[in-house]
């Protein structure tokens, strides 16, 4: 899987991992970890991270663009 090089990515050019919560509102007890067979997804969020994801990379580029 590629997140298991990201260290080795991260050590060579900047780099950032964030969690972005996707839990249903209604899920019972505490969510399951990443990658568990047992995880349930609220699909209506992908939106919202979507956009933050966007809004990130948005940013980055302005911040290095050369003028």
């Amino acid at each position: 899987m590629g997140a298991e090089d990201f260290s080795c990515v991260a050590q060579r050019v900047p780099a950032m991992m964030l969690m972005l919560l996707a839990s249903p509102p209604d899920l019972d007890g505490t969510p399951a970890p990443n990658h568990s067979p047992h995880a349930v997804f609220d699909d209506a969020v992908l939106s919202d991270q979507a956009a933050a994801l966007a809004l990130l990379a948005a940013r980055t580029l302005a911040a290095h663009a050369t003028r």
